[in-house]
């Protein structure tokens, strides 16, 4: 039995097999007939067997005319084995697309010569990533290598064939999509009659993002975040982080839109970022509605783990609602001063103490930690009342 490997990385796990076997008879279903009707194709064994074969078979007989791939034994139980047959219109050929492994698929064409379906030996179809497109960066893990599928036979008798080639790093990712059309003029080989290649990047939004919020630029950061919501309008995380800009820039319904959004996406979870529901009750309550902030944040501290109950998280909840002393609570949060300083200084502002707030937002800015949000929402508040 003769085997032509495909030997690429992971590619190696799936044989093609260039021999009639002839009389064989199997017992699975059919699928992906011929237009004809003479033709269709049929699995035999299975995940768990020794060996899997895809077999074209002769429809009305149902024997086996050609096994056309086989599956390495050694794959597992969790490796793929799939096909997807495209017949030219005449029947008169076919393609194979085969997945292999986890990912990464190749292709293989087959034609139909004096009544027996041959391999057509196809060029090397890959798509290559030049050091131009990658400009200095490094993509050193491969997402997915030279996949290949095909995507229609065209009336001319040539068929389309995509490749793709993913790798990702450097906070980012590059995709090489080539489309090459092949001709088969030639008995038993094709070439390669066009071919044309995109190169698509991707940057890390959120890298991108806390770059900018390094760099102390917000209107960037909230520019990377604007994107990541129009990419994926169910992001919870790029909700929190837009919301929190607002809030440092005062648009307070802006930043209660994206804190409510943040939190419906996440309600179903245990261990949520609580300081949007924190974030919720102080909006709330400064534009003069905090019986519902009360009722909105009450139900949101209960019912969770024991370990949490204790924590910090905890400790401000139960301090905004007004359940423990604010000396209580600044001792409580000890290494976590530059947060409690600025809750107390908001708790001091909502009861119109604005000297006092205006102290405790100092101590925040100075206690804090730069990188937190508080921090910079306490440098907001102590630069509005010191106008």
């Amino acid at each position: 039995m003769m085997m032509l490997q495909r030997t690429a990385i992971i590619l190696s796990l799936l044989a093609i097999c260039s021999h009639s076997v002839r009389g064989e008879e199997t017992k699975k279903g059919i699928e992906a007939p011929s237009p004809d009707g003479q033709f269709a194709f049929r699995f035999t064994g299975d995940s768990d067997s020794a060996k899997q074969t895809y077999d074209l078979i002769d429809k009305a007989s149902r024997k086996v005319l050609l096994t056309v791939a086989t599956a390495d034994p050694d794959m597992g139980p969790s490796a793929r084995f799939l096909m997807k047959v495209l017949w030219k219109p005449d029947s008169k050929a076919f393609s194979l697309t085969a997945t292999l492994w986890k990912r990464g698929s190749y292709v293989a064409v087959f034609s139909r010569e004096r009544g027996a379906f041959h391999e057509i030996k196809l060029p090397e179809l890959t798509a290559d990533i030049p050091d131009e497109v990658k400009k200095g960066k490094s993509f050193p893990h491969i997402v997915e290598l030279n996949s290949q599928s095909a995507k229609r036979w065209q009336k001319d008798g040539s068929l389309v064939v995509e490749i793709e080639n993913a790798q990702d790093g450097d906070g980012g990712a590059i995709t090489a999509r080539r489309t090459v059309v092949l001709g088969f003029d030639r008995p038993g080989k094709a070439s390669i009659v066009k071919s044309t290649v995109k190169y698509e990047t991707e940057t890390d939004l959120k890298a991108d993002a806390q770059t900018a919020l390094d760099k102390g630029d917000l209107n960037a950061a909230m520019a990377t975040y604007n994107r990541a919501i129009k990419l994926d309008g169910r992001d919870a995380a790029a909700y929190y982080h837009r919301g929190c800009g607002y809030y440092v820039k005062r648009d307070w319904p802006k930043a209660l839109a994206d804190f409510q959004r943040h939190c419906d996406l996440r309600k179903a979870e245990a261990y949520q970022v609580f300081e949007a529901r924190f974030y919720i009750w102080l909006i709330r309550s400064r534009l003069g509605d905090r019986e519902k902030a009360d009722k909105e944040l009450a139900p949101c501290l209960e019912g969770h783990p024991a370990e949490w109950s204790g924590g910090w998280h905890a400790k401000i909840g139960n301090f905004l609602l007004g359940r423990i002393s604010e000396g209580d609570f600044l001792a409580a949060l000890g290494e976590n001063s530059g947060a409690a300083w600025f809750y107390a200084g908001m708790k001091r502002l909502l009861d119109k103490d604005p000297a006092t707030a205006a102290d405790d937002f100092k101590k925040s800015v100075t206690a804090g930690d730069k990188t937190a949000y508080e921090n910079e929402m306490a440098a907001a508040e102590l630069k509005a009342l010191t106008k």
